[in-house]
Parts: structure tokens; sequence; C-alpha cells
């Protein structure tokens, strides 16, 4: 299923296209498997700024059942936190 989620594999925009509904079809049969699995995914989506990263966000939030989703951003840290190491903030 995964074959082709390797670093360095592109699309051509025409090619996203003509494949897109086959992908967002398999997308949802991936969740849902997962749901009934009882397993959870977390995607993590980085990058430098203007990379893109929003675009992924909105198409995953499109594509998925937003009732088997949440979305969560996090922005730079505070002063404070940047003194405490990440673990610190759940005690």
């Amino acid at each position: 299923m995964f074959e082709v989620a390797e670093i360095g594999h592109k699309l051509s925009k025409k090619q996203f296209d003509e494949l897109a509904p086959q992908l967002h079809t398999r997308l949802l049969q991936a969740q849902f498997k997962l749901q009934k699995s009882g397993h959870s995914v977390v995607i993590i989506i980085s990058g430098v700024e203007g990379a893109g990263k929003g675009e992924v966000v909105n198409r995953l939030n499109e594509w998925l059942d937003s009732r088997g989703i949440a979305t969560n951003a996090f922005w730079d840290e505070t002063d404070e936190q940047a003194l405490r190491p990440d673990y610190w903030r759940f005690w």
C-alpha cells in the first residue's frame, strides 16, 4: 500500500489530479480499517515556512472522516517553556 511513500517520489500536478479520487478512496478505507482495529495514528507535518504544510493539513481534513480526527497546531514556545524539558508541562 505504501510502496510509493518514499522520499524523493514526486508527481506532476496532472498526475496527482488523475490519481486524486483513487487516493482519496484509499485514504478513507485506511482510516476506517484503523478505526475498526482500535489503533491510533499520529501524523506530524513539519517543514519550513511556505513549504505547503497548511495545504497538506487542509487536504487531509477534507479527505478524512472528520469524526475520527483531531488537528492540533504547535507554535513557537514561550521563554518559560524553552527553559524546561517538554515532559515538564505534563506534571
